[in-house]
């Protein structure tokens, strides 16, 4: 819910370009979920934040929803018992792979009837928009994680 309202207040005051392209924390966020836990909880992780995202912003209800499903779905396939997804550059790949997907269909959608080509579209928004997302990623990379360590007691067993 916090990175939902920092989305939709703070992250607008970084935009690039007068098309204000903006990275997608939330997405970075739920990329994160779903390599961590899986495809099932990253869709509907993915599913309630675009429905929330979506209904915050008043725009198309439900498209949110739908890219950020379909792309934690996609991202849970990189589950692994020790999640070395999220490590180094494999977080940033899956992220700029995720960001294009869901700006993909976002735009497809969002632009279905303009007059703007799909090359302009993929060029102009979806693009500049996955590399902005995936290149803020690397926060998350840089930011030290604690390892869980197990201690046990001597003859436990």
């Amino acid at each position: 819910m916090l990175l939902i309202l920092f989305q939709k207040t703070v992250i607008g005051f970084i935009s690039v370009s007068n098309i204000n392209i903006t990275p997608d924390i939330v997405l970075i966020a739920l990329m994160v979920i779903s390599v961590r836990e899986g495809r099932l909880s990253g869709s509907l992780y993915g599913f309630f934040a675009g429905m929330l995202l979506d209904l915050i912003s008043g725009s198309f209800l439900g498209l949110s929803a739908l890219c950020y499903s379909v792309t934690s779905f996609i991202a849970g396939n990189f589950n692994t018992e020790n999640k070395k997804y999220l490590t180094k550059y494999y977080f940033i790949l899956i992220v700029l792979f995720g960001a294009i997907v869901s700006n993909l269909i976002y735009f497809i959608f969002y632009f279905q009837g303009s007059p703007i080509e799909l090359s302009r579209v993929i060029l102009n928004f979806v693009l500049t928009s996955a590399t902005y997302t995936a290149l803020l990623s690397i926060f998350y990379i840089a930011i030290p994680h604690r390892k869980k360590i197990e201690r046990g007691f001597a003859g436990e067993s």
